[in-house]
């Protein structure tokens, strides 16, 4: 399935290129492929065959792109910081949350991204009034 879905959002960017939730989906599929440990991996592979690497950097890009496409999309920076924090880019992590928690909420998906960003940055020590 993991490979569908790229496959399917890579496809998506070429019927669309201006597809912000497209280029979302791909960061999120890289992020969550980079993050998958090696066991979970090995297991992974011997079930499903190879699932692709992953990166960090890829879905970091990939997150821009969204956010480029459609800046009042709460959940592209949200989704952004997250991988920040994950290749220890606090600061900028902490930028994009703070722009994202003054976004509209407009799904419950949204709703769900905010709460995230929300206890993330509490998790950094950032207790402005939220």
């Amino acid at each position: 399935m993991a490979g569908e879905i790229y496959t399917t959002a890579v496809e998506a960017l070429r019927l669309d290129p201006d597809s912000d939730l497209a280029a979302h989906v791909l960061g999120r599929w890289e992020h969550e492929m980079a993050s998958i440990g090696p066991l979970l991996r090995i297991g992974a592979k011997m079930l499903y065959g190879d699932l692709g690497d992953g990166c960090f950097q890829k879905a970091i890009r990939h997150y821009e792109q969204a956010i480029e496409r459609r800046p009042e999309r709460l959940i592209h920076r949200v989704a952004l910081a997250k991988t920040l924090m994950k290749v220890n880019k606090k600061e900028e992590a902490i930028s994009h949350l703070k722009v994202a928690l003054d976004l509209k909420i407009e799904d419950i998906n949204a709703r769900c991204e905010r709460a995230d960003g929300i206890s993330l940055l509490k998790s950094v020590g950032y207790n402005e009034a939220f």
